[in-house]
């Protein structure tokens, strides 16, 4: 699948998923966010080769809006791999807007995964949250760089 953040020109950025079949999924980023929640959703992913968490379940067909619906984690009924990948994704985005890692970064995730009641992702270490890290901060410096009515395009593997 393809991944497509665009920068808007007058107009809001853009997230854009095309699968392999040609079908699209759509939407606009909410203003004043950006695509850091985004591009930690694709970092966690791709590194832990998740495939039933937010990008492996658009390309298997579910449309980006669907997750935008109030309450859309009970409502879909997403399995534990996707609602774990949210607790990865929420410490990065802590990490990304206090500028500084987090020592106890997969201590957290476990912790709030069992708070939730979800087993505990076994699948993670320090080696990998090392590469999850370095992959979500070479996209926001790729996006950085970009111009308005420009575009940062990922190959998504499901």
């Amino acid at each position: 699948m393809k991944v497509r953040w665009s920068k808007g020109r007058d107009k809001p950025d853009t997230l854009t998923c095309t699968r392999d079949d040609g079908s699209v999924s759509l939407t606009q980023l909410r203003p004043g966010f950006g695509p850091e929640h985004d591009f930690a959703h694709f970092a966690v992913e791709s590194v832990l080769r998740r495939r039933q968490s937010f990008f492996g379940l658009v390309a298997g067909g579910m449309n980006i809006q669907d997750f935008e619906q109030s309450g859309a984690r009970q409502a879909l009924d997403l399995p534990d791999e996707a609602q774990q990948t949210e607790a990865f994704v929420y410490q990065l985005q802590i990490e990304l807007r206090q500028g500084a890692r987090q020592d106890e970064f997969l201590g957290t995730v476990r912790m709030s995964c069992q708070r939730q009641g979800l087993p505990v992702p076994e699948d993670c270490d320090e080696e990998a949250v090392k590469k999850i890290r370095l992959a979500v901060r070479a996209l926001i410096k790729d996006w950085d760089k970009l111009e308005p009515g420009e575009f940062l395009e990922r190959d998504f593997a499901n």
